[in-house]
């Protein structure tokens, strides 16, 4: 994703996502992850000078957290 240019790969910056990345990644609208945020759902987030970022790490978990399986038939 969007590495900051300075950060070294696998460092805690390095794939720090806005809102809208983050929302397009999910495949869901920013608004759908600024509800979650106040509502305190959702993947979790990084605030730093007030402004929002994810990690994709957070949000690979978000996702394999959100999976469901069907029961056999």
């Amino acid at each position: 994703m969007l590495a900051s240019p300075s950060a070294p790969t696998g460092s805690p910056t390095a794939a720090l996502m806005s809102t809208d990345e983050a929302a397009k990644y999910l495949s869901a609208k920013p608004l759908t992850l600024v509800a979650w945020r106040h509502k305190k759902q959702g993947p979790a987030y990084v605030k730093m000078g007030g402004q929002v970022r994810y990690r994709q790490g957070d949000l690979d978990a978000y996702i394999a957290q959100s999976v469901r399986t069907t029961g056999a038939a």
